[in-house]
């Protein structure tokens, strides 16, 4: 406990000497501290009470009893709040005098807190929910706000330099549903975590956490960086100096996915399936919607909105695509393949809208009908678990397929990656080549293509 005068009060009789301090007590689990008061009058009396200021314990002076001249101010403790709790203090002593000299012999026990609970008016209120240390919850709460309205924005980096941009839906998606699972997570152990809570016990807590869910290794992955962006974040603004997530230990975890490309014979297959009867009129719609996918290598979030306002005609009068990717607003050109002109032809150069569970439980059904049916040995990993099953190839087809199908087409027939990242967006070419899916055998059925394969001395 630190406890030193601030201020000596000295009534007319020496005897009526009273003094009224301001003191703290640090506690080792948190940085911020309560200002307490501690009144002491003629004949042994002795109260304390209670200040609604919270402050943090660095800020403390305890020699001088107030706020240190040397604070550490940030946009949580400012040097204006700082000033303003002392003005406040010292309108509190002015009061408590003002009273003593009132009532001199009368000294309830709850008498100095009633001083200080009536001062705390409607003036000084949103001072003390402004000095009132903002918590994990909170802090996460408010981080998706700002993403959400755009107040928080995300730095794009390039080859050119950087810049900020609005957070895409996904991103904010993932954050909202890192929340949730925090929140779950807390609630199943009876426990609200705050900054300094964050640590490698807590890793290992929350690994087991999704482990349990059967959760794969990307998934808890993708909430472990959640945490690791948002104490970094947190961390920055001066909320806590909790290092923790920066361990190597701390780290985020993933794996290659297992998943699947289509071929040409199947794509094919796919196209030629007839849905001319009016029962099969909304797997038709998928069907093109998918192929739209896989003509231009792009996400579902993307290439299911494509309209007559993507569709331009380039110097050489070739038709092709442009749009700007709501992942990664990377802008994309893609020249129209003849599937893709006969696709947007059919529905008059605006898709039919489709949601992407529809098309995922669609497609499924539309490649069982098309005899992609061969099986395959697949392999995941859920709840650090490895498992590998015989399943039907059609059983694994979704949304993104159609993208990553594109991808490995081209790269197959021989196009250079550059060519292709070119419209996939991606950055490098080792993020491009764990997307693609091509086997040793197709890799070299590709080179021996090349003209270095079949050269004669």
């Amino acid at each position: 406990m630190f406890c030193k005068t601030l201020n000596l009060y000295k009534a007319q009789n020496l005897s009526d000497m009273a003094t009224l301090n301001y003191y703290i007590r640090v506690s080792k689990k948190s940085e911020h501290a309560t200002i307490r008061a501690y009144f002491s009058a003629h004949r042994g009396t002795t109260l304390y009470a209670q200040t609604p200021y919270i402050i943090p314990v660095k800020a403390w002076d305890s020699e001088k009893s107030t706020i240190s001249q040397k604070a550490k101010y940030d946009n949580t403790f400012t040097h204006q709040a700082a000033q303003q709790i002392i003005d406040h203090l010292n309108e509190i002593e002015r009061r408590v005098f003002a009273k003593f000299n009132a009532d001199n012999q009368n000294f309830p026990k709850k008498w100095l807190q009633d001083i200080i609970d009536q001062y705390t008016d409607e003036q000084t209120r949103p001072l003390i929910e402004t000095l009132k240390p903002e918590t994990l919850n909170e802090y996460i709460a408010r981080y998706i706000h700002e993403m959400e309205s755009g107040k928080r924005k995300a730095i794009k980096k390039t080859k050119y330099g950087q810049y900020e941009i609005n957070y895409a839906k996904g991103t904010i998606k993932n954050k909202t549903s890192f929340q949730t699972e925090f929140n779950n997570f807390q609630n199943l152990r009876g426990k609200t975590y705050d900054f300094n809570d964050i640590n490698m016990q807590l890793y290992r807590d929350l690994v087991d956490y999704f482990n349990n869910k059967q959760y794969s290794p990307n998934t808890t992955g993708k909430h472990i960086k959640s945490l690791k962006e948002i104490m970094a974040a947190s961390r920055e603004e001066g909320l806590h100096t909790n290092f923790q997530t920066l361990q190597k230990g701390f780290k985020i975890m993933s794996c290659e996915s297992d998943t699947i490309y289509l071929t040409h014979k199947e794509i094919e297959a796919i196209e030629k399936l007839d849905l001319s009867a009016p029962k099969d009129a909304q797997l038709d719609i998928c069907r093109d919607i998918f192929l739209v996918g896989v003509e231009t290598l792009q996400r579902y979030s993307d290439y299911h909105r494509i309209n007559k306002e993507n569709i331009i005609t380039l110097p050489n009068k070739t038709k092709a695509i442009t749009l700007r990717q709501q992942k990664t607003n990377a802008k994309v050109v893609i020249p129209c393949t003849p599937r893709l002109t006969r696709i947007l032809a059919k529905y008059r150069n605006e898709l039919p809208r489709t949601y992407s569970q529809m098309l995922n439980d669609n497609i499924k059904l539309i490649c069982l009908r098309a005899k992609i049916t061969q099986k395959i040995e697949h392999t995941t990993i859920k709840g650090a678990k490895r498992q590998t099953q015989i399943i039907p190839k059609y059983t694994l087809v979704t949304t993104h397929t159609a993208r990553r199908t594109g991808a490995t087409l081209l790269y197959l027939d021989g196009m250079d990656l550059l060519s292709i990242m070119k419209f996939t967006g991606h950055q490098t070419e080792t993020e491009f080549l764990k997307y693609i899916r091509v086997t040793a055998e197709e890799n070299a059925i590709r080179f021996s293509k090349m003209k270095y394969f079949n050269k004669t001395t």
